[in-house]
């Protein structure tokens, strides 16, 4: 691991060796980041992804769910789980690390859902609260699978 500071362009960059769940070896570079804490956090993210660890963020393991979804569903079933979890299961829960989702944040967000009304009054239609419910249920069996 390594974050250096560009002399010409005054950017910072992170280098990275990561060994993936296959066992080959990764060398991963970004550059550009404004703030040398910003160029450490793409590390520690970066990092938490490519081993699969459950102290990774809910967001992060949305974008593994995704890119293995596309392997095994239709490209219109990937698209409308996708339209789903971008729209309502990602923004409540994509900075919290999976391990550390607690059922008080599920009827946290449940309630969001409940009570949510756009601007002619009316809520979420059942089969979108339903889905959305079913699709995290499916994501958090995941993580505990993982964790047993």
């Amino acid at each position: 691991m390594s974050v250096t500071k560009d002399g010409d362009t005054g950017r910072w960059m992170s280098q990275i060796r990561v060994t993936d769940w296959t066992g080959k070896t990764i060398h991963k570079k970004k550059r550009g980041f404004a703030t040398k804490k910003e160029a450490l956090q793409w590390e520690r993210d970066f990092i938490s992804q490519s081993t699969g660890s459950l102290g990774m963020n809910f967001g992060d393991f949305i974008e593994l769910y995704v890119k293995d979804m596309e392997h095994r569903f239709k490209p219109s079933t990937v698209a409308s789980k996708k339209w789903l979890i971008d729209l309502k299961v990602t923004p409540f829960f994509k900075k919290i690390p999976l391990n550390e989702i607690k059922p008080t944040h599920v009827r946290q967000w449940q309630n969001s859902l409940t009570s949510y009304r756009d601007e002619n009054g009316k809520p979420y239609s059942k089969p979108i609260s339903s889905a959305s419910t079913t699709n995290l249920r499916q994501f958090l069996t995941m993580q505990s699978s993982i964790m047993d």
